[in-house]
């Protein structure tokens, strides 16, 4: 019992150590277009209206896939 509490404290550890890794190397201009983004997607409906046009939109398609 105790090498499996021992483990998995380990895997924490690694795990948080490899979160912080990963922050780290993130480019700050990365996440500033995420926040930029989602903050446009939030506020302009037009996107949202745009994506909603394209999901019912006919799809060309190709019938010589089948042969």
């Amino acid at each position: 019992m105790m090498t499996m509490k021992s483990h998995i404290k380990n895997l924490t550890v690694q795990t948080t150590l490899f979160g912080q890794s990963v922050a780290k190397a993130t480019p700050k201009t990365l996440e500033c277009s995420v926040v930029e983004l989602t903050s446009n997607w939030l506020t302009e409906p037009s996107l949202q209206e745009l994506v909603d046009e394209n999901i019912n939109s006919t799809r060309p398609v190709d019938n010589n896939l089948g042969k």
